[in-house]
């Protein structure tokens, strides 16, 4: 990466890093299991991950980058988190640092994924902002906060 990247507001994470020929910078995504070309994108992703974690998530019931599709067409989700009942409890969008979080597009695509997942709990976050809601089948509200685990 030639641009270095920025201090979120996230606390640190203890992220390892390995040199690719090919890719450049990589980073270990322990929920991957696997190195993974460092984006600006993955920088906030990777942040948010070891955030959830920090915050009573447990990593083995969250996924990255998993296929949701939606009328025929085909997305990944930035971050899923499943309840310990394995249904899906919190869906968060990440963007790149430079991005501004809230647009209409972005919240778009976030509810579109959530047509298909049905996470009571949606959040947005670029590494600067974080924006958490709660959807119900009626309505969306803004919160506070992270939602508690469980």
């Amino acid at each position: 990466m030639e641009k270095a990247l920025p201090d979120l507001n996230l606390p640190l994470p203890p992220l390892r890093f390995k040199k690719s020929v090919d890719l450049g910078l990589l980073v270990w995504d322990f929920v991957r299991k696997k190195y993974i070309k460092l984006t600006p994108e993955e920088w906030v992703r990777q942040h948010f991950l070891h955030f959830l974690v920090q915050n009573d998530y447990p990593p083995a019931l969250l996924r990255t980058e998993s296929k949701v599709r939606q009328h025929g067409l085909y997305g990944r989700t930035d971050i899923v988190a499943y309840s310990k009942q394995a249904q899906p409890f919190l869906l968060v969008e990440c963007k790149a640092p430079d991005k501004k979080l809230m647009t209409d597009t972005h919240l778009q695509q976030l509810l579109a994924y959530n047509t298909r997942l049905q996470c009571p709990f949606l959040a947005l976050s670029n590494g600067f902002e974080h924006i958490y809601l709660a959807q119900s089948s009626t309505n969306v509200q803004q919160l506070e906060v992270l939602p508690i685990f469980g």
